[in-house]
């Protein structure tokens, strides 16, 4: 299913509602009143991480059709990294005495606001032109090996701004 919406017209859509549906759980889950609830609210935030997860790598592999390995690799990585320092960083709240409902009211904003962001502006098209030799329509396919370019480091990565921001 992620696929199908990931190669259709409305994805961006679909994607905003899947980040939406991420800070809208979040604020669920900390004003929950019992396990139930919470457990609602984590289900509901689950199936917008899912439609987030399905539909990132083929707006990464549309960005980047000449190297769309080298960035879904990349962008995947954060996924670790993210999931670490938000365990880290949950601990540490927690350990300081602050509420269990802090670091879930602490990720409410940042969903809802790439929700808009990506409401506001026309999703990248990529022309087949751009795509290598043996790819589909920015889709990481079967191909030929990719030229070796710039090599991106993960210094690069780290010290763009944006990813500061989104962290």
């Amino acid at each position: 299913l992620g696929g199908r919406v990931g190669e259709g017209r409305h994805k961006r859509y679909f994607l905003s509602l899947g980040l939406a549906a991420i800070g809208v759980a979040q604020a669920w889950g900390a004003m929950a009143g019992g396990y139930g609830m919470l457990l609602a609210a984590m289900v509901l935030s689950g199936l917008g991480k899912g439609a987030v997860e399905a539909l990132v790598n083929p707006l990464v592999a549309q960005l980047h059709p000449a190297h769309c390995a080298r960035a879904l690799n990349l962008i995947n990585g954060v996924f670790s990294v993210g999931l670490v320092c938000g365990a880290l960083s949950t601990g540490r709240l927690l350990e300081a005495g602050f509420s269990w409902r802090l670091p879930f009211w602490i990720w409410v904003a940042p969903p809802l606001l790439c929700a808009g962001l990506y409401l506001t502006r026309r999703y990248p098209r990529v022309a087949a032109a751009d795509c290598p030799e043996g790819q589909r329509e920015g889709l990481c396919g079967p191909g030929p090996p990719q030229p070796q370019g710039r090599r991106h480091s993960v210094r690069d990565f780290l010290s763009l701004p944006l990813f500061w921001v989104l962290m």
